[in-house]
This record gives C-alpha cells, sequence and structure tokens, in this order.
C-alpha cells in the first residue's frame, strides 16, 4: 500500500462515515412504544396497572389501602392520586409511597410545569384554584384564580403548554386561564356547549372532551385549543355514558359501560378497541404513561450489535493493513 496524505486522510474518514451510516439506520429501525394506564378502584382503595397495548393486567394492585380513590396523574415516574379525603398522596410508578399526604384538604386537580393545580375552599368561603409544588406539596399560589360562586367552579380541568383549560357543566362552557390565572381569551373559550362537558385532555392544538347528553348517548368533541373553533362536537358518538378521558399519544382511552371497560381510539374518532380492558369495578380515575417512550425491537438490537462487530473489524483491519511512515534520512 502507497502511503499518501490522501490515503492516510481515507483512512481516517472511512471509519466515521461507517459509524455515521450505522448510527442512522439505527435511528430509522422500527421501534415499539411501550406504557401503562393506571386506574383507580374506589371501593377497593388501590390502582391497578395495565399495558397499554393489550390491556392485560401488570399489577391490580400496585398501590393498595387506600381512602376511595378519585382521580390519578403521572408525571415522569411518579403518580399522584386523590382519595376522598381530600388529601393528593405520591407514588412511584413502581407503587413505592413517597409521601401519602402531599398535600391536603384539596378537590379535582392538573399538572403542569412542575406543579400541581387543585381545587380548594379558601378562608373566606370562596373557592379557588391553587398552586402547589410538586415534589414537595408546598404553597406556591393559594388562589391563583378565585369563584365566590359556587356555580362558577369547574367540575374538571386540564393543564396544556402555559394555559388551564376547565370545564363547567353548570354553563355548558370550557374556559381558559394564564398560568398567572387571567381569563386568558386569546387561548380560546368554548361556550354554550349543546352538551354537559365533563372530562378534558389536551393533544398538542387540539382539546378533547367528553359529554353527557340526557336521554342519549356520551359524546367526545374535539376543539382548537388556541381559538375555540368546532373541530367535530361529535368526534366519537360512545355506546355508554363515561365521566373519563385519558389520552397518550395519538390514542384516547375512555372508561365506559358503568366503568366496567375501558375503550380505545384514536384522535381521528377511529375506533382501536371496545374492550382493551374489561370486568373493571368502581373506576375511579384513569392516567396513561409512558406513550413517548420507546424501545427497539429485538431485530434493531441484532442489526445494533452487528454494525458495532463490523465496525470494530473494519477499524481492525485497516490499522493492519496500515505501512509505518519511514524514519527520515539522517
Amino acid at each position: 500500500m502507497k502511503l499518501t496524505p490522501a490515503s492516510l486522510r481515507k483512512l481516517r474518514v472511512q471509519p466515521a462515515i461507517f459509524l455515521i451510516v450505522v448510527t442512522a439506520a439505527f435511528g430509522l429501525l422500527s421501534t415499539k412504544a411501550f406504557g401503562q394506564i393506571f386506574l383507580t378502584n374506589t371501593n377497593a382503595g388501590t390502582i391497578g396497572e395495565y399495558d397499554v397495548t393489550t390491556g392485560a393486567p401488570i399489577n391490580s394492585t400496585l398501590v393498595s389501602g387506600l381512602n376511595h380513590p378519585t382521580q390519578v396523574a403521572v408525571s415522569g415516574t411518579d403518580l399522584f392520586v386523590r382519595q376522598g379525603n381530600g388529601t393528593i398522596g405520591a407514588y412511584t410508578t413502581s407503587g413505592a409511597a413517597i409521601n401519602s399526604s402531599l398535600i391536603s384538604s384539596v378537590g379535582i386537580f392538573a399538572i403542569g410545569q412542575g406543579n400541581i393545580y387543585t381545587i380548594h375552599g379558601l378562608a373566606n368561603l370562596s373557592t379557588a384554584i391553587g398552586v402547589f409544588d410538586l415534589n414537595t406539596g408546598a404553597v406556591v399560589n393559594p388562589a391563583l384564580v378565585t369563584w365566590s360562586n359556587g356555580e362558577d367552579v369547574p367540575n374538571n380541568f386540564t393543564f396544556s403548554g402555559i394555559q388551564l383549560y376547565a370545564v363547567n357543566d353548570n354553563f355548558n362552557n370550557i374556559t381558559a386561564y394564564s398560568t398567572s390565572g387571567t381569563l386568558d381569551y386569546t387561548a380560546g373559550i368554548v361556550g354554550n356547549l349543546a352538551f354537559v362537558p365533563e372530562a378534558i385532555v389536551s393533544s398538542g392544538p387540539n382539546l378533547f372532551e367528553t359529554n353527557f347528553i340526557f336521554g342519549s348517548t356520551d359524546t367526545v368533541g374535539e376543539y382548537n385549543a388556541t381559538t375555540g373553533a368546532v373541530i367535530n362536537s361529535s368526534l366519537i358518538t360512545l355506546p355508554n355514558h363515561s365521566g373519563g378521558i385519558a389520552l397518550s399519544g395519538s390514542d384516547l382511552f375512555i372508561p365506559n359501560s358503568g366503568g366496567t371497560t375501558i375503550s380505545e381510539y384514536t384522535t381521528s374518532g377511529t375506533l382501536v378497541n371496545a374492550s382493551l380492558i374489561s370486568g373493571l369495578t368502581s373506576l375511579g380515575g384513569i392516567a396513561v404513561s409512558g406513550a413517548n417512550i420507546s424501545i427497539p425491537e429485538p431485530s434493531t438490537w441484532s442489526l445494533l450489535a452487528g454494525g458495532v462487530v463490523a465496525l470494530f473489524a473494519f477499524c481492525r483491519r485497516r490499522k493492519r493493513s496500515a505501512v509505518s511512515l519511514p524514519a527520515p534520512a539522517p
């Protein structure tokens, strides 16, 4: 082999190119999403864990000994559950207790920007959305938004970006608030709904909420989160009454049939599985985690390992074929 500056550059560049190709191929290979669905059983006082893809139970009593748990939420690797005695407890997604009484004397809640936003009463008998630190439970703002009239208090809300979206079943509307507590019209208000809104989730620019319709089947409506414009007020027609909804990626998970089953739909309204999870009793709340986490398929790991071995062999072969520079003449 004749050693020239060009050949030296070639020896250095080719392994780098090979590594880039292997890395890019790995990134393009198919991946498999995984996650968990967490459900509360109010009568049994438990939180159960289920596979988000198959609906199979992972641990039906992941957390036990709770006082009528009615709502559950996930943030990272932690679970937050509201109990019948008005406390919000924190647990890991593996079921270990972090603080079973993180916050006391509160109602419905939502999580966003490292805080818990929750409905609670004030000393002057008004009601407010209070802000509490997600890790310590310390009060950040006891009265972000206040109401003196009980009918104005939302029955459910969700956090999206820098807005809180609250549904009110007394006035049949969806109201948007900024994280500073101001009524944010620019973020969109949906008013004069023909149905009674019950639960709400957000997915990027869109809002999805469940509607209770007297004497008929319930529906799921879709609205623009910025303008409040109706996208589809009856995106999904549900077979039974539903008071809850959860979102994972491009899928919606909705309790129905009196809380005995969980159905899965796409965010475009297509039914995926009418009975993803069945045989439930006393369902109180639903949350989904792990939607954006992916793991490579077994074939991906094999290809990656093969690429690494090939790269190692390639570099060794080049090293053996290299010619040493002759010592400079004296």
